[in-house]
C-alpha cells in the first residue's frame, strides 16, 4: 500500500483497517501530523467568509476537506500503535508542502515498529517522481526482505521542487 502526501494517511487508514490484505505500508512525503496541517490565511474566507457564496463548488469542496483532514489525523493519531504490517516512511528535508516534521512524529508514533525512515534533506515534495527509482527500490525490497534497518539518510539524486 503506497500513499503520497495527502494520501499516505488514507494509506496507512486502510493498512490499519485491512492488514491481511497488505504486506507493507510505504508513505512519501506523509501529511500525518494533526498539529502541523497548512492552512493558508485565505482558507478561513474559503470555508465560511463573506466570499464563499460565489466560489466554484471543487474550491469549497477542497477546503471542507482540508478542514476535515485535520480531524481525521486527530483520530488516526490515537491508532498508529495498531499497525500491523512493515511500513517505510520517505521524506524531503526541503519540501514546502508537507511539513519536513512529519517526519519526525512519523518515527514519534511508529516506535518499536518494524519500520524504516529515509530521509533525503534535499529532496523536495515531488519523491513519487524524482525519487522514483528509490520508490520502485524500496517497493521491489518489500516484497523479498522483512528486516528493514532503523534509520536511513540518503543524498539527493538530483535537484527538486
Amino acid at each position: 500500500m503506497v500513499g503520497s502526501s495527502y494520501g499516505a494517511p488514507i494509506a496507512a487508514e486502510i493498512s490499519l483497517r485491512y492488514p491481511d490484505e497488505f504486506a507493507h505500508l510505504v508513505m512519501l512525503a506523509a501529511a500525518i501530523d494533526p498539529e502541523k496541517e497548512k492552512f493558508w490565511w485565505f482558507h478561513k474566507y474559503i470555508r465560511r467568509g463573506p466570499v464563499h457564496w460565489f466560489l466554484p463548488r471543487f474550491l469549497k469542496t477542497a477546503t471542507d476537506e482540508k478542514f476535515a483532514h485535520t480531524k481525521e489525523l486527530k483520530s488516526l493519531h490515537t491508532r498508529w500503535s495498531g499497525l500491523k504490517v512493515p511500513a517505510t516512511i520517505v521524506q524531503g528535508g526541503a519540501d514546502n508542502i508537507v511539513d519536513p516534521s512529519n517526519f519526525e512524529y512519523a518515527k514519534k508514533q511508529l516506535a518499536g515498529k518494524d519500520a524504516e525512515f529515509i530521509f533525503i534533506p534535499e529532496a523536495g515534495h515531488m519523491l513519487r517522481f524524482r525519487q522514483s527509482a528509490l520508490v520502485r527500490d524500496i517497493l521491489l525490497r518489500s516484497i523479498t526482505q522483512k528486516t528493514l534497518p532503523d534509520t536511513l539518510h540518503l543524498k539527493s539524486s538530483g535537484p527538486d521542487e
